[in-house]
């Protein structure tokens, strides 16, 4: 049994019973944690807006011991970000960040570094930094400290620099020369102006859609590969980065696409 006071990101949230939510919260101190808001669902809830998505709390948790499920009794909001849910484009960045955060922590595993590294990324785009950069940045540092370092600097053979229709080749995590990739392996073409386009990521990098494309892509295979998931985020993100209004006004009509709702990707 525990009483733990730390400081989370709420992640996502779905209904549980009557009147409740389970919230799924990435916390400086205990990892990913998923615990029940008893009442939150009520109209006159002493949560509030506290447990929607990106909102950074002080939470006050409790477990029994042996439960699956922790249980917030006090969540004291100390940035609401408001701001990145309010803009639809902005937002759906921030759903895939959230929805990698989900999928590559373990519960009850803590990481201070993963904590500070998503803390930070939403901090730059609130200043104004470059979103997709941010973004696929962002990915690319969580796979590494999930254990998950890509290579696109140089293939994973010969480790020429001076590409020629380079593949990545997820089991290995590399690209690779034309040269030095066998017709067996399981692997995906990438251009040359993507790589480059990796290389130079940082948060105020401007990305062209081709590149954002490409390397949106290749996250979204990786994680199909790695972990049998798909991105449900990037469905959404990619009608809206293809300039659908009519898809963009529909997805204003809902409060909120990943509290509680299970959309699929096909």
């Amino acid at each position: 049994m525990y009483l733990k006071r730390t400081e989370g990101i709420v992640i996502k949230s779905y209904d549980f019973g009557e009147g409740h939510r389970v919230v799924v919260i990435f916390t400086h101190r205990l990892g990913k944690v998923r615990a029940v808001a008893k009442g939150s669902r009520k109209t006159k809830s002493k949560f509030g807006a506290s447990l929607e998505p990106l909102t950074v709390n002080e939470f006050m948790l409790y477990r029994k011991p042996g439960s699956e499920l922790a249980i917030i009794t006090g969540a004291d909001t100390l940035l609401s970000n408001l701001n990145l849910r309010e803009d639809m484009k902005t937002y759906y960045y921030c759903a895939l960040m959230l929805e990698c955060m989900d999928i590559l922590n373990t519960d009850d595993d803590p990481h201070p570094v993963i904590y500070n590294l998503f803390k930070g990324a939403l901090l730059d785009i609130k200043q104004g930094g470059s979103l997709p950069s941010i973004t696929w940045l962002f990915i690319f540092r969580l796979l590494k400290q999930a254990g998950y370092r890509l290579d696109f600097f140089e293939c994973g053979k010969c480790s020429t620099k001076n590409f020629k229709n380079p593949h990545f080749a997820p089991e290995e995590g590399s690209v690779y020369c034309s040269g030095c990739l066998s017709k067996r392996d399981l692997s995906w073409p990438v251009s040359g102006e993507a790589l480059l386009s990796i290389k130079k990521l940082d948060s105020d990098y401007k990305l062209d859609k081709k590149s954002q494309s490409e390397i949106g892509n290749i996250i979204q295979k990786f994680i199909k590969y790695e972990f049998g998931k798909n991105l449900k985020s990037m469905k959404f993100l990619d009608r809206i980065l293809n300039n659908n209004n009519s898809v963009e006004m529909n997805l204003k009509k809902r409060k909120n696409v990943f509290s509680g709702i299970n959309n699929q990707v096909k």
